[in-house]
């Protein structure tokens, strides 16, 4: 949640101008008004919203209140755009707030932008596979951790009822989880660094209940194998699951539920390749485009 005692700060690939915002990664330029300009050279990775409000309304004698609320209100409208990220704190009272709104926002319960922070990560700079495995692990994580450990713990309670394989369920879905989201995103980041030329850059975008990779568009045929990638790899891991669970070689017998959630948390991944979900509409945007050029390039051909 933003609030006057967040901490805005800038994430690598945007930079302050005089008169706008450069996002460098994206090849964006947002403009900014004289005011907001002046506001926004007080961020400096340190001070809080109401720290940047004191020292501009002692500076220009303008209402603190007024001030306040108005800087409150851009840094999300700039967060929502990942254009500035945002540091919470660490007190407890901070972790349990933001514990709950994360559990309410994975239900999909809860969707508002104060509360919604979003936060902008850079991709190992050298796109080494290695590092951006460790990068998009670390977030899907750090994000995921206490409202999968809540439904993982009431998995548990409700399968012990049935006295079914209790602890080995609610393992595979809290560990299951985390890898599928974690191999969704990394697949998407090694196809786009195999596809896109040297000199393009991409970021780790996520949010409470949601991961991206973020970049600029590339060619039609980049961006369907970029938007496959991501539903592919963990749609086949499960599958694969499967057939190793029905030869006998990959759970025990007595396992009734444990084999089923480990199929569902890593194939319902497929579901993301048709067009309600964004990677089904990259991908068929992508047809379109290609099929296009293709006619396009038939027409020109014909017309020689």
């Amino acid at each position: 949640m933003i609030t006057s005692q967040s901490i805005p700060y800038w994430p690598e690939g945007v930079e302050l101008h005089s008169s706008e915002i450069a996002d460098i990664f994206l090849r964006q330029h947002h403009d900014l008004n004289e005011i907001s300009a002046v506001i926004l050279k007080e961020v400096d990775g340190r001070s809080s919203i109401l720290d940047i409000a004191t020292l501009l309304c002692e500076r220009y004698d303008w209402p603190l209140e007024q001030v306040e609320a108005d800087i409150v209100e851009m840094v999300i409208s700039l967060n929502q755009r990942y254009l500035i990220n945002v540091y919470e704190g660490r007190t407890w009272k901070s972790i349990l707030r933001f514990s709950f709104v994360s559990l309410l926002f994975f239900l999909r319960t809860l969707q508002t932008a104060r509360f919604d922070v979003k936060k902008r990560v850079p991709l190992s700079p050298d796109k080494k596979m290695g590092r951006t495995f460790i990068i998009i692990l670390s977030y899907i994580f750090r994000s995921m951790l206490i409202p999968l450990a809540i439904l993982s713990v009431m998995l548990y309670g409700f399968l012990s009822m049935l006295e079914l394989d209790a602890l080995p369920s609610a393992l595979i879905f809290f560990t299951g989880v985390i890898a599928s989201f974690t191999l969704h995103e990394f697949a998407h980041a090694m196809m786009f660094i195999w596809k896109a030329p040297p000199e393009e850059h991409a970021f780790f975008a996520y949010r409470r209940g949601a991961f991206q990779i973020v970049k600029r568009r590339g060619t039609p045929m980049a961006e369907f194998m970029i938007a496959l990638a991501g539903p592919l790899f963990p749609t086949i891991i499960g599958i694969s699951g499967t057939l190793f669970f029905w030869s006998g070689g990959l759970f025990p017998s007595s396992w009734m539920i444990a084999p089923w959630i480990f199929n569902v948390v890593f194939t319902i991944h497929a579901l993301t390749l048709f067009p309600p979900f964004a990677d089904g509409k990259r991908m068929l945007e992508a047809g379109i485009a290609m099929r296009l050029h293709k006619k396009l390039a038939v027409r020109k051909d014909e017309s020689v």
